[in-house]
């Protein structure tokens, strides 16, 4: 509701596409999304490259505390 991440009851700096990107994957954590899907979710009609997509999920994994290499939280497949 307050639009903010959190940790240790700490509020988390993020960008709000990057905030965006985290909420919908939470949303959706009980199913695989695709790359079209976020590409829909967070810029709609707008043609983007893949590389804009890589770029909030790695800005995302960061927040995030995933390393990327352990995929803890952020899975890619």
């Amino acid at each position: 509701d307050l639009f903010e991440l959190r940790c240790d009851g700490k509020p988390l700096a993020v960008e709000p596409q990057v905030f965006d990107l985290v909420t919908y994957l939470a949303r959706n954590s009980e199913r695989t999304v695709t790359r079209e899907e976020i590409f829909s979710e967070l810029w709609g009609d707008r043609i983007v490259s893949d590389s804009a997509l890589s770029s909030q999920i790695k800005m995302a994994r960061k927040v995030l505390g995933d390393d990327g290499a352990s995929q803890h939280t952020i899975l890619c497949g």
